[in-house]
């Protein structure tokens, strides 16, 4: 089955949403600007090893038909495809300034879901019967480990108190009943990054893979990302 993609040109910008066919050896800076100014910068290269190799790239990937409102969409979506030794090496990267904070491990755990599900149907349900090479996680200039432990430790505990006392009637528990759902998402996420263990909607456990963005100067933080 045919991959729908757009061509990328040398020295071309790319347009958020859209599949990129690569079929030569270059290289994609992925980057993203914040409110204080400062930028954290992804350079994808791609090395094509023989004439059989094919790229793709996307930012923020959504296949054609799928209605962009509302939807979580992932930074960095690559893959190489080696047509002789019918193999693919896919990576699912999003970017954050910092790994920590309730809001951003359920919306991280979100944008894997949909990366996972994009990518499985613009290229991986294509290409079934390759052998694949996963890498999934985070791209980030700070990971707070001991953070998210107390994260993860402060919504066991919503969970739990809620759970442990159905039948209570204390109106700080009552209240707190409708929030179970948010509870038990940010108790997930953060309990599956600290294993490092990503349990997809799909059945599928990846690996989670932290990458460290490095300070280039004052306001520019940057790493590579061989694809």
């Amino acid at each position: 089955m045919e991959i729908k993609t757009h061509k990328l040109k040398n020295h071309q910008m790319f347009e958020r949403a859209k599949l990129y066919q690569i079929k030569d050896s270059r290289e994609i800076e992925v980057v993203e600007s914040h409110d204080d100014g400062s930028e954290d910068r992804v350079v994808l290269r791609y090395c094509m090893e023989n004439e059989n190799a094919i790229g793709y790239f996307a930012k923020e990937y959504l296949p054609d038909g799928v209605k962009k409102d509302g939807v979580k969409r992932i930074d960095i979506t690559a893959a190489m495809i080696d047509e002789i030794n019918k193999c693919i090496r896919w990576h699912l990267y999003d970017m954050k300034v910092s790994l920590a904070g309730a809001d951003t491990v359920v919306t991280l755990y979100n944008q894997w879901n949909m990366g996972l599900k994009y990518l499985q149907q613009g290229i991986l349900t294509k290409k079934a019967e390759y052998e694949m090479s996963p890498n999934l996680g985070v791209i980030t200039r700070n990971y707070d480990r001991s953070r998210m432990e107390r994260i993860k430790e402060e919504y066991q505990k919503n969970c739990d108190d809620i759970r442990n006392n159905r039948c209570g009637q204390t109106l700080s528990i009552r209240k707190r009943r409708p929030e179970i759902g948010k509870y038990t998402a940010v108790l997930k996420a953060s309990q599956e990054i600290l294993n490092g263990e990503f349990c997809a909607e799909n059945g599928d456990t990846y690996m989670i893979d932290i990458k460290y963005l490095s300070e280039k100067t004052a306001q520019i933080y940057q790493m590579s990302l061989n694809v």
